[in-house]
């Protein structure tokens, strides 16, 4: 749903906005978003792309946006912008430091008490999803 709420008339007026930043997007925005962009990619994309940039280039990125604040923060050097500012992913903001080592210890200790059971039909369907979008 975040990236389904980035709309071509965000990458519009951003564009007239600042028309000497590039515009990313991940591949998950609506079709038109993406037409629209300088690039789309995956979120390891997204991040080598800035990352690269020369030194005072300027990135306005369609994403989540804790990925783009860390994306501001470890670019000092160059400027770095979300385009659109609801873009908040209230899922991923579930998931702290403390649940990912406790979900770390029990792979370890075999506790399987926190696995998620998918049924076979879903799973399957939804790896063939994953490498999909892998593969791009």
């Amino acid at each position: 749903h975040v990236h389904h709420a980035i709309t071509p008339e965000k990458v519009q007026t951003a564009r007239q906005l600042y028309p000497d930043a590039k515009i990313i997007v991940h591949p998950e925005c609506p079709f038109e978003v993406v037409s629209l962009a300088d690039g789309a990619g995956s979120t390891e994309y997204l991040i080598n792309e800035v990352k690269n940039a020369p030194e005072g280039s300027k990135w306005i990125v369609g994403t989540e946006s804790n990925l783009v604040q860390r994306l501001a923060q470890e670019n000092p050097d160059k400027s770095v912008s979300i385009l659109d500012t609801h873009s908040v992913c209230v899922n991923m903001n579930k998931t702290t430091l403390d649940n990912l080592l406790e979900t770390m210890e029990g792979i370890l200790t075999g506790d399987t008490s926190k696995d998620i059971k998918v049924d076979k039909d879903i799973a399957k369907n939804a790896v063939k999803a994953l490498d999909v979008m892998l593969s791009l």
